[in-house]
């Protein structure tokens, strides 16, 4: 019996992407964790956005989980995940409107 159709199994159907279990769920999280971690270091040093994405920071995620091409690409997620932690790190300015 294919390993989705065992009985007790909890499975994850994404809006777009393959059905996955909690073992990949956890897998895919590991992953976001472990590369905004990355990025984040690189942001604290400094580096621009084309120095982060020349560092590769998805290095050794790209085959299983990276995309050249298509509506989301490796390079999206990489910038995504820099203007995030960039924006993040302005200070307010205390200003209102």
């Amino acid at each position: 019996m294919p390993l989705v159709l065992k009985p007790g199994r909890t499975l994850v159907v994404p809006g777009h992407g393959r059905i996955s279990d909690y073992g990949e769920l956890v897998d895919y999280r590991d992953m976001v964790a472990t590369i905004k971690d990355i990025i984040e270091d690189l942001v604290k040093k400094g580096m621009t956005l084309e120095q982060v994405k020349a560092a590769n920071p998805t290095a050794g995620y790209r085959k299983r989980y990276g995309s050249d091409t298509g509506p989301w690409t490796t390079d999206m997620f990489v910038e995504a995940i820099y203007n995030g932690l960039k924006n993040a790190t302005k200070a307010p300015t205390g200003k209102t409107n």
